[in-house]
């Protein structure tokens, strides 16, 4: 099993807001709860493979940008 983890914080939140979002508006986009994205940003949750690759994609960036994976 794969577990994702974010790199930083700090830079995905940084990457949401350079988008052009609100972390409302950017969990809405990716099809979560604003609620559970707090809970990734907070790193209290990882994404599923799927949902980091949607938030990648949205943000214009490889996965491996914002997340490390550890098998």
């Amino acid at each position: 099993m794969v577990k994702i983890l974010l790199r930083s914080s700090n830079d995905l939140r940084k990457k949401i807001a350079e988008a052009g979002f609100t972390q409302t508006e950017f969990s809405s986009e990716i099809g979560v709860s604003p609620k559970y994205l707090s809970a990734i940003l907070c790193e209290r949750k990882s994404p599923s493979p799927k949902l980091a690759k949607n938030i990648a994609c949205h943000l214009h960036v490889g996965p491996s940008d914002i997340f490390n994976y550890r098998v």
